[in-house]
Formats: C-alpha cells, structure tokens, sequence
C-alpha cells in the first residue's frame, strides 16, 4: 500500500498532540502540509521522496505566489511550512513507516526579510493608552485589558484566559494557564496594571473566582484596539493588538533587560525567538554610533598638521596670563 502525505496526516496530528500543541496549531501545520501535497502529487508514495526533491519544494516556496495577498510568501511563512514538512518526516521515521529521514540533515534558507509586527514607541504607547477613557465602563475595560497585555507581555489569547483566581493583586503576579506548548508560566503585574483591575473588577459581576474576567473575543477586542489607532492617526502597516506584546519586549531589551528574562516573561520556547525582538535595539545603536562616532559622524574632518597647530595656539593664548 502506497504510503501518500494524505493518509500519512493523521500520524503527525497523533505526534503533535503528544507534544502538546494545541488544536489551532494542529491545524494550521496539516493546512501547510496541504502545500507540500499539491507540489508532491496526491499519488506519490512519501518513501520515494528524497532530499533532491526536497530541495527542488525549497526552491518552489521561494517563487511560490500567495493566494490570498497575491506576492511571494514571506519568509516567516516558507519556515512555518518547511517546519511542517519536516515534522511529517521527523514523525514517519519514529514510528519506523520510512527507512530514513531525507529532511534531517537538509540545510535550506530561505529568501526575504522576516515580517515583524510594527513596534511602538514609548511615547506611541502613551498616546494609545491615555486616549481611552476610563470613566466609561468599556474605557476602562478596554485600557486594563491592553495594558495587561502591555505591562505583563501576554498573548491576546492569555489575557482573555485570565480569571479572578489567577491574579494575586497583593503579589502582584498572575498565573497564565496552558498556554502555547500546554505551559504555565507566573508574570508580574506593575502597579498601574493593578489599580486598573481592582477598579474594573469592582464594577463586573462575577459569579465565580473561576469565571474569566474579560467578556469579548480576540476578533472584537482586535477592532476596538484599530479604532483607537485610527483615531490617533496611528494605524499603519502591521500594527495590530499583538504589537504592545513585541513593543513590550522591544521597551525592555533596549532598557537593558536580559534576554533570558524577557524570553521567560513571554514564554518563548526558544531564546531564538526573543532574539528577534533585538533588531530594534541593533537600530538604534546603529543611530547613536553614526551620530557620535567621530569617523561616522557627518562633521568629522581628518586631523591634519594646520589643525594640530591652530590647537596649540589656541592653548597658548588661554594660558597667557
């Protein structure tokens, strides 16, 4: 019996389960794989498939044409389907249904400039945040809720999680439940974080300490946070909700923040990822060492005799007297 991608999807959905990913992200990896399927062939049997292919399907994603935005994949997206394919394998070679695992030791890189989300200022955030009105009731909801997000550098999916029994107000720490990867994590709440909850939670009716505390879904709490940024003459290219999470992270490694803490504070997997975040701070030390360093800096002139002997001088006369 031919061993295709097709029927070969539901021993990788068994295998990323075990490792504990959640349905969405299930879902998503088979929805790549659908990619692979249709470059393959629905018939090809997946033992015949060796790394010449492989490299051949590399090559095909670096030209491939997004359906939906109509240009070529970005590179974040070609690595999400690379990773897909090679989970397939990883996951066929262990439960012993292919001899070898052609993708293991493929090295491929792919084209592009990694879409980031837009990052924040400070002073954007300032703005964003002290435009909302907290003496209506979905002022203040809507200002706890992103600066939660902002403050404790939570997932849109974490903070609408959040119930009353996973805040601890006079430690302030939260508890963030299976999360991504199934894991559980504690983050700090600053100060103004916790006046604006103790405030919001004592307008809301709660019938239980296990009942979550914010009542709207990622879809609508996204278009508040775009109506806002509409309002402010903020709203640009990749600015979104999940911005104050990357600005945050952002915020802190350009203050000086280890990158260890601020991976655990975000709860990144790997310290690969936090990395990213310190592309904004390799600018801005970019900016200060053409702005002052004296061979980059526009002003600057080589130092010649004439300018070594107009410097004496000028000592001389300041020491007459």
């Amino acid at each position: 019996m031919k061993k295709t991608i097709s029927n070969s999807k539901e021993y990788l959905r068994e295998y990323l389960k075990a490792k504990s990913l959640d349905s969405k992200t299930i879902d998503r990896r088979m929805k790549d794989l659908t990619i692979f399927e249709e470059y393959i062939g629905v018939e090809v049997d997946i033992r015949d498939i060796g790394e010449s292919k492989l490299s051949d399907f590399a090559e095909y994603l670096n030209e491939r044409i997004s359906k939906t935005k109509g240009k070529l994949l970005s590179q974040k997206t070609k690595e999400m389907i690379w990773l897909s394919v090679k989970e397939l394998f990883k996951c066929l070679y262990r439960n012993e249904l292919i001899l070898k695992n052609p993708i293991k030791d493929l090295s491929i890189s792919f084209k592009g400039v990694k879409s980031l989300f837009y990052v924040f200022s400070e002073e954007e955030i300032n703005l964003i945040l002290d435009s909302m009105d907290i003496t209506l009731d979905r002022g203040l909801r809507d200002r706890t809720i992103y600066e939660f997000i902002y403050g404790s550098g939570l997932r849109v999916s974490e903070v609408l999680k959040v119930t009353q029994n996973d805040i601890d107000l006079d430690r302030k720490l939260v508890m963030i439940r299976q999360s991504k990867f199934s894991k559980d994590r504690i983050v700090p709440i600053n100060e103004f974080t916790k006046k604006l909850l103790i405030e919001y939670l004592s307008m809301m009716d709660l019938k239980s300490k296990e009942e979550k505390i914010f009542k709207l879904s990622q879809v609508t709490l996204g278009q508040r946070f775009r109506e806002y940024l509409k309002s402010l003459k903020l709203y640009k290219e990749r600015a979104c909700l999940h911005s104050l999470r990357h600005s945050i992270a952002t915020h802190l490694l350009c203050r000086g923040a280890d990158v260890r803490y601020v991976q655990e504070l975000l709860g990144h997997e790997s310290i690969e990822t936090t990395v990213i975040y310190t592309h904004t701070q390799y600018e801005n030390i970019k900016k200060i060492y053409k702005s002052y360093h004296p061979r980059e800096n526009d002003l600057f002139a080589e130092i010649d005799k004439k300018y070594l002997s107009d410097v004496e001088y000028l000592k001389k006369e300041l020491t007459k007297e």
